[in-house]
């Protein structure tokens, strides 16, 4: 058994990290003021956790040199800093497989995380629909324009303006026709990877 509290040198056993006496500090952080500001002036069911996170996470200097340990005890030579995240990795994995609740990283994280989905019925409000019909009847002026360019190819204005540009001026208003019709109907795994 360790004995890291005894007054008798010779029985004093075990690391010293974390004996009787040592002088634990808590690492200082600095947060950007934005982060705050963004964090909390967003709605809470769109807010990042990021914030509260920093905040509350505390790293005391014999976490820190476990980190710095490991990174300096490192096997190679290393010019892209991969070591220190290795280092600073192992102890997060070690952290999060702990079952001593002060030692574990998951004491950091916001107690209103991780987030359950909700699955709501989705379902089209008059809005929408609206958006639809308006939609709808500007694909039909973009098809109407389509025929009017290709019905007066030869006139002058048409010319001078380039009937490839206008039909592809064309398409374009189409396409973000189409794209604004997916954004208002139900989405499908289809209409989130076309858009």
């Amino acid at each position: 058994e360790t004995d890291r509290c005894s007054a008798i040198k010779i029985d004093l056993r075990g690391d010293e990290l974390g004996s009787c006496g040592y002088q634990v500090q808590t690492l200082g952080k600095l947060i950007a003021n934005s982060v705050k500001k963004d964090s909390l002036e967003s709605y809470e069911v769109l807010r990042s956790p990021a914030y509260e996170t920093l905040r509350n996470i505390q790293i005391n200097d014999i976490e820190v040199s476990y980190m710095l340990e490991s990174w300096a005890n490192a096997k190679s030579a290393d010019s892209t800093g991969y070591h220190a995240r290795e280092a600073v990795c192992s102890w997060l994995a070690a952290s999060s497989n702990s079952t001593d609740k002060a030692n574990s990283i998951k004491r950091f994280i916001p107690n209103t995380y991780p987030r359950e989905f909700s699955s709501d019925v989705w379902s089209l409000k008059w809005y929408n629909w609206v958006a639809i019909a308006l939609r709808s009847i500007v694909i039909g002026v973009v098809f109407f324009a389509y025929a009017a360019i290709r019905y007066y190819k030869d006139a002058k204005t048409i010319k001078l303006a380039q009937r490839e540009f206008l039909d592809l001026c064309s398409l374009g208003y189409l396409m973000v026709c189409i794209a604004a019709i997916l954004c208002a109907t139900m989405p499908t795994d289809i209409s989130c990877s076309a858009i």
